[in-house]
């Protein structure tokens, strides 16, 4: 079964590191789709559908790799599936969801 999670990464000290390149590899080896961006200096969007497994799999990595004194992981909503064909980066300054297809 496919699910869509939303999942918030927070911490002082995200900006600048190659968080969002990780992610974006640990999604493409687990067939996730969706996006990674900066909502500020601070927190870290992670928007991500697949199968539930791989979505699973890919929370306990995230919980693993980001969970630290100074940074914090919250699972913000699990909504509706909305069909991203592909996981994407984007820039601090996009505001638009990417375009589904």
């Amino acid at each position: 079964m496919k699910i869509h999670v939303e999942i918030e990464v927070s911490g002082a000290e995200l900006y600048g590191k190659p968080y969002r390149f990780a992610i974006y590899r640990q999604a493409r080896q687990r067939e996730i789709y969706g996006f990674v961006k900066y909502l500020n200096h601070h927190v870290l969007l992670i928007t991500a559908e697949g199968e539930q497994n791989s979505i699973l799999e890919f929370l306990a990595w995230c919980k693993d790799n980001y969970t630290t004194s100074e940074t914090n992981i919250m699972i913000r909503d699990k909504t509706r599936v909305l069909n991203y064909s592909e996981f994407r980066i984007l820039d601090l300054s996009t505001q638009q969801h990417p375009k589904t297809i």
